[in-house]
């Protein structure tokens, strides 16, 4: 399993916090990247074949632990809004599990409903 984790900033101010983890099997050196220079997503397609074409995803609130808030910017611990999410390559296979953290501060979730 492989490792990623990233800042999100907005206005040079942390908006979230993302944690990756790959199945290094499939694409293994993948952490000898620059991931402020390009997307984890590109480099997957271009440089491993894989391209992730859906996700299983659950959206919950959590409350920030201590060193959330402080890699978040935030003065205390306060709620999340957390999304943890499954990728699947275009061969059905799980490549991906990433986990956000977004300031509730600083980010809301929009949504368009259609039947």
């Amino acid at each position: 399993m492989a490792k990623i984790k990233r800042l999100r900033l907005a206005d040079g101010e942390a908006m979230s916090m993302e944690e990756s983890f790959l199945v290094h099997e499939y694409c293994q050196g993948v952490l000898i990247y620059n991931y402020a220079k390009e997307p984890l997503r590109i480099i997957l397609e271009r440089d491993y074949g894989i391209q992730l074409v859906n996700a299983k995803q659950v959206i919950r609130a959590i409350m920030a632990s201590e060193n959330f808030a402080l890699e978040l910017g935030l003065s205390k611990p306060e709620a999340l809004l957390s999304i943890e999410r499954v990728s699947f390559s275009q061969h059905a296979v799980p490549v991906e599990f990433l986990r956000i953290f977004y300031r509730s501060d600083r980010y809301s979730l929009y949504n368009e409903l259609h039947s």
